[in-house]
Order: C-alpha cells, then sequence, then structure tokens
C-alpha cells in the first residue's frame, strides 16, 4: 500500500464506509447530522469533491455500509438503526439525488452486496448466536454461494486472520478480497473456483480507526 497525496475532508464527520466506480467514489458519514459526499478520482489517485453532492442527514439512521450497483447507476446505504435501506440515483454528473427507503428484510441491516445477476444480499447483524453469527467478534469469514432466486448455502465458516474483519471488497472480476482489519492491517485472499477462499497474507499498517474500503 502507498499513500497518494494528502488527505482531503470527506464533507461531514466520522467517515464509515466508501464505494468507487469508475473514477467516482463516494463516502458514507456517519456522525453529526451524517450524510454521503461525492469525489472525483483524478489521474494520479487523488479524490476530488464534487459540488452538490452532499445529502444529508443520516446520523440517527445508524448508517452503515455505502455502495454503487454495478452499472454505477445507484447508490445504496444500509441504515442499523431505522431497519431501512435507503438508495440513491446517480446522474451524468456524478451528483446522487434521494433517498428511497424501504423496511429492510430483518432486523439490522449491515454489510451487503451484488450478485453477478444484480440481486442485493443484506447481512443482519441481529439476531443470531453469540459468536455464531459475527464475524468480526469471532475474527472469521464466511463465504456463501448464491443459488437461483437469490437462495444462500453456507460454503465456509472460518476463514479468517483473526484479527476482526470490519469490511471488505473483491477486486473487479472476484479474483481477490481484501479484509480491513481491525489490527490496523489489510488481509488479501484469493478466491477459489468453488468458492472458498484462500489467505495469502496480510499487508500495510493503517491507524486503528480507519474505516471503509474499496477496491479497484
Amino acid at each position: 500500500l502507498e499513500l497518494i497525496g494528502n488527505p482531503v475532508s470527506s464533507g461531514g464527520t466520522r467517515p464509515i464506509s466508501l464505494t468507487v466506480h469508475g473514477d467516482l467514489l463516494y463516502v458514507l458519514n456517519a456522525a453529526g447530522s451524517g450524510g454521503i459526499a461525492g469525489f472525483r478520482i483524478g489521474t494520479g489517485g487523488a479524490p476530488t469533491p464534487i459540488p452538490g453532492s452532499i445529502i444529508q442527514p443520516l446520523g440517527g439512521a445508524g448508517p452503515a455500509q455505502i455502495q454503487f450497483s454495478p452499472d454505477g447507476r445507484i447508490l445504496v446505504v444500509t441504515e442499523k438503526a431505522t431497519n431501512t435501506i435507503s438508495t440513491y440515483t446517480v446522474g451524468s454528473d456524478g451528483v446522487a439525488s434521494g433517498p428511497n427507503t424501504q423496511a429492510s428484510a430483518g432486523n439490522t441491516p449491515f454489510g451487503f452486496n451484488f450478485n453477478q445477476r444484480g440481486d442485493l444480499v443484506v447481512s443482519e447483524a441481529q439476531g443470531g448466536p453469540p459468536n455464531l453469527s459475527t464475524n468480526t467478534a469471532s475474527g472469521t469469514i464466511s463465504s456463501l454461494a448464491i443459488g437461483p432466486g437469490a437462495t444462500l448455502t453456507l460454503l465456509e465458516a472460518a476463514a479468517g486472520t483473526g484479527i476482526a474483519p470490519l469490511d471488505a471488497a473483491f477486486t473487479p472480476g472476484g479474483r481477490f478480497l481484501y479484509v480491513r482489519n481491525g489490527g490496523g492491517t489489510v488481509g488479501a485472499f484469493r478466491a477459489e473456483a468453488k468458492g472458498g477462499l484462500t489467505h495469502i497474507g496480510d499487508f500495510g499498517s493503517l491507524p486503528a480507526d480507519a474505516n471503509g474500503m474499496a477496491a479497484r
């Protein structure tokens, strides 16, 4: 890992999640009034704020994650405190509009991702047995197969680095998975043909309070 340029304002307080599509980057801020903010990534990799892209507030909703849809036209935000999922449409100028808010399927919607068919698969942080349903607390990473109708089957339940995984992102094409560890490192995994994960190693030295991850 190599730091590019100087840090820039996230457009709010306590940025906890970010997402990238092409040269667009959006950040989710959780403290204060909360909200989302957009940036353009320059040729050197440094982000520049997009005028008019900040949407507030989200503070009372307990936002957890932000991510682009596969085509980059929609932003999705999970909101833990209100058990809702909000979507925003993204214009050609990179400015998002919304939100369109709907109830989640269960309690405490947290991390999520899209599969290749465009289905949104959301993990919920409430309702499971202690140390058996929370990967961060048990230091593990679970991989699941997505079948017809977005049905889920557990493939592997203990592929982890043992250091509180807090966020994860696949590279385009899904060959490698990178995980932000609570110990200030980034774990690298290779995705195998049948869906399992092979730990390659842990790298870098991040601030202990770093949040969010995206892979390009």
